[in-house]
């Protein structure tokens, strides 16, 4: 499965804690990037990554892993390839309306 991660930072990290928490960061990715498909940096602070992760088990180890996690506020939400998507949605919008027709005996559409 696929997880898009966002992190961002929560606290002001102290400057002296930088250099060694960027050099762990750069451990962190080089140890996961088999597993990232897309990973990026905010302006602002914080970050993002497309993580392929085989459980929600192996996806969390991984974040908590990560050196910034514990200074940043997180959110997880699984993605889908953008065609796979749009087919999922329309399958169940299909199957919905197939079902409330046949709750009105009525055939979808009418």
């Amino acid at each position: 499965m696929r997880f898009l991660v966002v992190a961002r930072p929560r606290d002001p990290i102290p400057p002296q804690q930088i250099p060694m928490l960027a050099e762990a960061a750069k451990q962190w990715f080089d140890q996961n990037q088999d597993r990232l498909v897309s990973f990026g940096n905010f302006a602002g602070g914080g970050g993002y990554g497309v993580f392929d992760a085989d459980s929600e088990e192996q996806l969390w180890r991984a974040i908590w892993e990560m050196p910034f996690i514990p200074l940043s506020d997180v959110t997880v939400d699984v993605v889908w390839d953008g065609k796979a998507g749009f087919d999922l949605f329309s399958d169940v919008a299909q199957k919905m309306l197939s079902q409330m027709g046949s709750a009105m005996g009525q055939q979808p559409g009418m």
